[in-house]
């Protein structure tokens, strides 16, 4: 009742016609399927940010709210089994490479979100072939974003590398 209460203020002040949920991971909330039905509901479209660790229960939800879905864009850590569960865990490569399978077939397009780490930096063009590959209708490629700590800091790319790595993104798009 109250995120109706908001969609439609919203719509009201700004116009909106979509509705990102980020996070953490949007998929966690308890009542995830009702705000997509809620979104539905109002005419507008979602689209949402999600690990894909819990892609298979929201599956349902996904495809009884497709009309309301304009895209899935999922977080990838590496295009390989190692790479990628290191950073979110045991199995999440598959988990993830499943999600994108079930978006291609069912033909609800979805994003893969990269964040360009000290270790990826040279695997650029391999995560654009990859995305292709698994049929994404985008690929978005992000800096780290440096925080206190130093083992996160120690990730990102100085300016210059920044610079190159942007230059070579452009080249591949």
């Amino acid at each position: 009742r109250s995120m109706r209460r908001v969609i439609d203020e919203a719509r009201e002040a700004a116009q909106i016609t979509r509705i990102n949920f980020t996070g953490g991971e949007p998929t966690l909330h308890p009542e995830f399927a009702e705000v997509l039905e809620t979104v539905a509901a109002a005419g507008l479209q979602a689209s949402f940010v999600t690990n894909g660790w819990h892609f298979e229960r929201i599956w349902p939800a996904l495809l009884a709210n497709r009309d309301a879905i304009s895209h899935v864009a999922f977080s990838l850590d590496g295009i390989d089994r190692e790479t990628h569960d290191a950073w979110r865990g045991n199995d999440s490569f598959e988990r993830l490479v499943r999600a994108f399978s079930r978006c291609y077939i069912a033909r609800l397009p979805f994003v893969i979100k990269i964040v360009v780490r000290r270790d990826l930096v040279d695997q650029l063009e391999q995560i654009a072939i990859f995305a292709a590959r698994m049929g994404a209708a985008a690929l978005n490629f992000v800096h780290v974003m440096p925080t206190s700590s130093s083992a996160e800091n120690d990730l990102a790319l100085n300016r210059d590398e920044q610079r190159a790595a942007e230059e070579e993104i452009a080249i591949l798009a």
